[in-house]
């Protein structure tokens, strides 16, 4: 079983696009016998898809106005990456332009061969991956 770790900014369906993406993979990978988890940046309050086949992580603050709340910034996405992400085999980040591309980048080093893949290559310079994993980045455009 192979297992990812996705970080997307929010399970919430409403928000469409990235997690409907999302979804829909986590539910083929299941099938195939493997699991995706999402770690997301939704308030831990906020419970989305109770159907989802993979545990999902919510670390984001709680929701208004504030800049850092908007941007969804979390100062708990780092340690709990630090602690958990040698679990996982591959990590993809959802989302170039809020929290979790800088917080999967600020993760001292990746293991080798678990370095994020994102789907645009600027992340590897604007949120600095290139220097913080061990293997070269892939990157799907």
């Amino acid at each position: 079983m192979t297992r990812v770790l996705r970080i997307i900014t929010s399970a919430d369906p409403r928000a469409g696009g990235p997690i409907e993406g999302a979804r829909r993979l986590g539910e083929v990978w299941a099938r195939q016998g493997h699991r995706q988890d999402l770690l997301t940046l939704d308030p831990p309050d906020e419970f989305h898809l109770p159907d989802y086949p993979g545990a999902i992580v919510p670390l984001g603050p709680p929701r208004g106005r504030d800049p850092r709340q908007l941007y969804r910034y979390s100062p708990a996405m780092v340690p709990w990456l630090q602690r958990h992400a040698r679990g996982y085999d591959a990590v993809i980040v959802s989302g170039l332009w809020r929290y979790g591309a800088r917080g999967a980048a600020r993760r001292r080093r990746w293991p080798a061969g678990r370095c994020p893949i994102s789907s645009f290559r600027m992340a590897c310079s604007t949120h600095g991956f290139a220097g913080r994993c061990r293997s070269s980045i892939s990157a799907s455009s």
